[in-house]
C-alpha cells in the first residue's frame, strides 16, 4: 500500500461504513476490513475492468460490496455510510460527484478526499455546503505531491485566499513536505515568468499565484 492510501486509511473513524468511490483495484476496502478499521466497504467504480480488478484482489473478503456507481449515485441511504472516500481524482470531479448526491453526502459522518488539482475549488464549496475541514495531511508519495482533506458537517470559511489555495492546516502544520512543495513551486513559477511576456495573461496568473504562495510562506514558521 502507497503512503497515500494508508494516510488515508488511517483517517477512517473507527468501525464504520465506508463508500470507496473510484475504487479500481479496491485496495483501501480490503485493507481496511482486513485490519478491522470499517466494518463495511462499499467498493465503486464506473467502469467495469477496475471492479473485475477489485473483485480479483479483494477475493472472497466478507463484509465488502463491490458495485457498479457513477460517483454516489447508486449508494443508497439504507447502506447508512458514514465514511465517504474519494481519491486520485480531480478537484472538479469530486465536486461534480458530491454535488449530483447531496442527500447522502450531508448523511455522513466524514468526507475524505485527495483531489489531485483543484483543490482550492473544493475547499471553497466544502464550505459553500456546510462543512468544515477538520484536518489536512499533505504528503510526498512516489516524487507526486498529494493533499488529503478529512470534513464534516459544520459552519466554516476562510479569511485569506491563500487558506483556500493551499489549505489552513498544512500552513498551520507546516511539515517538510510542504515546504518543499513551496519551495518547488515558486522556482516553478520564477522559471515560467522569465519566458513568459509581462502582457501576456498567464504572466498576471503566475503573479497572482507567487504573490499568494509568498504570503503562505510568510505565515509559517519556517524551519531548515
Amino acid at each position: 500500500m502507497t503512503r497515500r492510501l494508508l494516510e488515508i486509511s488511517k483517517l477512517v473513524i473507527p468501525m464504520s461504513r465506508v463508500a470507496d468511490i473510484g475504487t479500481d483495484h479496491g485496495i483501501i476496502p480490503k485493507y481496511l476490513i482486513e485490519k478491522n478499521i470499517a466494518s463495511f466497504v462499499i467498493a465503486c467504480d464506473i467502469n467495469l475492468k477496475p471492479l473485475e480488478r477489485a473483485k480479483k484482489y479483494i477475493g472472497n473478503i466478507k463484509n465488502i460490496d463491490i458495485r457498479q456507481s457513477d460517483g454516489l449515485s447508486n449508494i443508497i441511504k439504507e447502506d447508512n455510510i458514514d465514511t465517504i472516500i474519494i481519491a486520485g481524482m480531480g478537484g472538479h470531479l469530486i465536486k461534480t460527484i458530491l454535488d449530483k448526491n447531496l442527500d447522502i453526502v450531508r448523511a455522513a459522518k466524514q468526507l475524505i478526499l485527495s483531489p489531485q488539482n483543484a483543490q482550492e475549488k473544493v475547499r471553497k464549496y466544502l464550505h459553500s455546503i456546510g462543512f468544515q475541514i477538520d484536518d489536512e495531511i499533505f504528503i510526498e508519495d512516489m516524487k507526486k505531491y498529494y493533499v488529503i482533506m478529512q470534513a464534516k458537517i459544520g459552519v466554516e470559511a476562510y479569511n485569506e485566499e491563500s487558506h483556500y489555495k493551499y489549505g489552513l492546516i498544512n500552513i498551520r502544520k507546516a511539515n517538510g513536505d510542504f515546504k518543499e512543495f513551496l519551495q518547488y513551486r515558486e522556482n516553478v513559477i520564477t522559471c515560467i515568468l522569465k519566458k513568459v511576456k509581462s502582457n501576456n495573461i498567464r504572466y498576471e496568473e503566475l503573479q497572482k499565484e507567487l504573490e499568494v504562495l509568498k504570503c503562505t510562506k510568510s505565515q509559517m514558521l519556517w524551519k531548515y
